[in-house]
């Protein structure tokens, strides 16, 4: 029995405590925080992020099909325009020519052999020693022989031109950036049923570009020539500049959020800067400098689309109505109600709880 009461006491006490405490933290409150309004400079950016890409780039592939006999250039490497880059193996197309030519050989003997009796045909002819039939079956056996000594020196032709083409030839001067294949390796020609093997691709390093995709709702604030900032994620404290060159003007949907395709142009960038670097991109739209500014936190908005912040007067505070400028993720601009140095509350101010009856 004196266990059994002295748990009850136990109990009992617990309860009184948890009554006390549950009272005292009621009648706390947790003192509302203030700021004070200070000047300084407001600035509202656009970020983005883009990868870097040369302004002029370009797929090398090849016109013939074939095996790489060699590659002639190396990753990293500068090229001219109309220097030779790569060679297909032309070992089947100059048999294929030695063919074609054969061809035309004989088929100019031919010719000539029917040109000859075409112009006894037209001696006689003059003489009038053979008929008109005769005459008219040794222009036909000239023209016949002629048409197939045309053919075959086409045919030759298109072999000349395909073994032409297993050089392949730089068509910009650039640098080599990427080699995707190597000597040995079967390559299939460009053609309309087919986009081919690529062989090489090379870029002009002298310019670079960056293609952004910006919200719907930040694309209004953007224009052509409109100034851009540039960070690489490689080059920390390097900051480079840019500008706005071009602005698609049909929206489209990227990671599920429509916007607009944007190019800029990098008009200075540092020379260890490469092509697919990823860069993150900030586009000054607004500034206002040596001005009145508050946490943005610190301001609240009415339905009816009134600004304002809570003042402190006495142990109370009061509802303060603002001129609201520009703002950002941090600092509003205060153009209107505050004075610099006043104290305002920097979120809404704790209401005071009634103490319960006891």
């Amino acid at each position: 029995m004196k266990l059994l009461f002295g748990l009850l006491a136990l109990v009992a006490l617990a309860m009184g405590g948890w009554v006390l405490f549950s009272r005292f933290s009621q009648d706390k409150v947790e003192p509302t925080p203030v700021v004070s309004v200070t000047k300084g400079d407001v600035e509202v950016a656009v970020e983005a992020s883009g990868e870097i890409q040369p302004v002029q780039q370009v797929e090398v592939k090849t016109e013939v099909s074939g095996k790489i006999k060699q590659l002639l250039v190396q990753v990293g490497q500068p090229v001219t325009q109309g220097q030779e880059i790569a060679r297909i193996d032309d070992t089947e197309l100059l048999t294929e020519r030695a063919g074609s030519a054969t061809e035309v050989e004989g088929a100019k003997v031919e010719l000539q052999q029917t040109e000859n009796e075409f112009r006894r045909a037209q001696e006689l002819m003059a003489k009038k020693l053979i008929s008109i039939e005769a005459f008219e079956e040794a222009k036909t056996a000239r023209d016949l022989k002629q048409t197939v000594f045309d053919r075959t020196k086409r045919k030759l032709q298109q072999v000349d031109d395909r073994l032409a083409k297993t050089r392949i030839i730089a068509p910009m001067a650039g640098q080599v950036l990427s080699l995707p294949v190597v000597e040995g390796q079967v390559v299939i020609a460009a053609a309309s049923v087919n986009a081919g093997t690529t062989i090489m691709t090379i870029g002009d390093l002298s310019q670079l570009l960056i293609e952004a995709h910006i919200n719907q709702v930040d694309i209004v604030s953007l224009q052509p020539s409109h100034p851009v900032s540039i960070k690489v994620d490689s080059l920390p404290g390097v900051v480079m500049t840019g500008v706005v060159t071009q602005i698609a003007p049909l929206a489209s949907t990227k990671n599920n959020i429509k916007g607009f395709e944007v190019e800029i142009l990098v008009k200075e960038f540092d020379p260890r800067v490469r092509p697919g670097m990823s860069s993150d991109l900030r586009f000054l739209v607004g500034q206002a400098q040596g001005v009145l500014t508050v946490p943005v936190t610190s301001v609240f908005g009415s339905k009816d689309g009134e600004r304002y912040v809570w003042v402190p007067s006495g142990k109370k505070f009061v509802k303060q109505v603002v001129e609201v400028g520009l703002s950002n993720f941090e600092l509003a601009e205060i153009l209107r109600g505050l004075s610099e140095g006043q104290s305002i509350a920097r979120s809404k101010p704790k209401e005071q709880k009634p103490k319960p009856r006891s």
